[in-house]
């Protein structure tokens, strides 16, 4: 009778257990919230976190990380910055999914400058069958902006599929990662456009092609006139881009001029666009100096480690260089002031004039220049000298 009994209880429960298998969901063949597009007070929705990098404050519908344009997909993304400081460490992992159609999984992922310490893995059965870290990267001119990448898991279609997102670079160099838009590519079609995509993303944020003349006397858009950096050549970093050309009407501190020349003028900080934080450099286009070898410029704010070079065209040396002697705060805090350089034992060689903003901290740790001029007379540079205190001297002054 026990024998009986025991052996109706073994049936019973193997019944109960494959009931309750029958009744499991099954796994979905979309990746949920692959585009961020949801999200719950205190966690991401769909999305398990470790670590502090992933915080759901990372949800944002900004399209912008840092006054660069991010290309997002849909209202919302993560952007890493918005989702801790850059020194936090963490992982975000999906839930699985089962994958189908081609096999391949599109996304998009931009930042995470070390690939060794930020990267996406995709795991089958609890094992990373394929890691992508931002190979993309390519500072200054692609580095917090979202490309789309491909993955080929082809190999395990009809598997299930887990996406773990990976930050463990705790330094302050571009060592967050922003990522959107994960989604399996169905057919085909839906795989073409991706690769498109793709292929679009990387040309519009490829080096721009740089054009000068050397026997030119002048230089390529020396007031920054055309609104952008046309005829400047970015040598390396993210203190110079874009964001930094400003209309010379724009106030700081709410109703100070910077007096500067023409429409448009370069502002290192745009009223907090750009970090201080930010370096960088970038240069004119090259030209051979004629006139009496003179220079004149405006440059402002730069206390220390920023100045305008003076460089040789031909081994990159800097000849001359010029810093902001006339900062003054709360005086002449930001406010263009017109300098010049002697550069008459130059006369006749190919030369190019260099901006560099050395300095990573903070206290007006940016430059604003304006107005080269190349190729001048002395009395071309008297000239420019007493227009501009004649024009402040008849300002009027407010009482700040």
């Amino acid at each position: 009778m026990k024998a009986k009994f025991y052996g109706f209880m073994v049936m019973a429960a193997s019944l109960a257990l494959l009931t309750s298998c029958n009744n499991s969901e099954p796994v979905s063949e979309d990746i949920l919230n692959g585009g961020f597009e949801s999200c719950e007070e205190g966690k991401i929705t769909n999305w398990t976190k470790t670590g502090a990098a992933f915080s759901y404050r990372g949800i944002v519908s900004s399209d912008e990380v840092n006054g660069i344009k991010v290309e997002k997909v849909g209202k919302y993304f993560f952007s890493g910055i918005d989702g801790g400081t850059q020194q936090m460490t963490g992982t975000l992992t999906s839930a699985p999914f089962k994958l189908t159609g081609t096999g391949k999984i599109a996304f998009k992922m931009g930042a995470g400058k070390n690939n060794e310490k930020v990267f996406i893995e995709f795991l089958v059965d609890n094992e990373v069958v394929l890691k992508v870290s931002n190979t993309d990267y390519n500072e200054p001119y692609c580095t917090t902006q979202m490309v789309r990448k491909i993955a080929d898991l082809s190999k395990y279609i009809d598997k299930e599929v887990t996406i773990r997102i990976t930050d463990n670079d705790n330094s302050d160099d571009f060592s967050y990662v922003n990522v959107d838009d994960f989604v399996v590519c169905k057919t085909e079609e839906e795989l073409k456009t991706y690769e498109a995509q793709r292929t679009a993303e990387l040309a519009l944020y490829s080096e721009p092609p740089f054009e000068e003349d050397e026997t030119s006397t002048t230089i390529q858009n020396p007031g920054f006139e055309t609104g952008d950096l046309t005829g400047w050549k970015i040598l390396s970093g993210t203190a110079f881009t874009k964001v930094n050309i400003c209309p010379t009407s724009q106030y700081y501190w709410n109703d100070r001029s910077v007096y500067g020349y023409g429409e448009y003028y370069l502002d290192g900080s745009n009223n907090g666009a750009t970090p201080e934080s930010a370096v960088g450099s970038i240069r004119s286009t090259k030209f051979t100096l004629a006139g009496d070898g003179y220079i004149s410029f405006m440059i402002g704010a730069a206390p220390t480690n920023c100045y305008v070079a003076l460089c040789s065209g031909v081994d990159d040396s800097e000849l001359i260089k010029v810093t902001n002697k006339a900062f003054n705060d709360p005086k002449l805090p930001l406010t263009l002031m017109r300098v010049y350089m002697d550069a008459s034992s130059y006369k006749g060689q190919v030369v190019y004039l260099k901006v560099v903003d050395n300095n990573p901290s903070s206290g007006f740790a940016f430059m604003n220049v304006d107005d080269f001029r190349v190729s001048l007379t002395a009395d071309e540079v008297k000239a420019l000298q007493l227009e501009q205190f004649n024009k402040i001297k008849e300002e009027t002054y407010t009482d700040s």
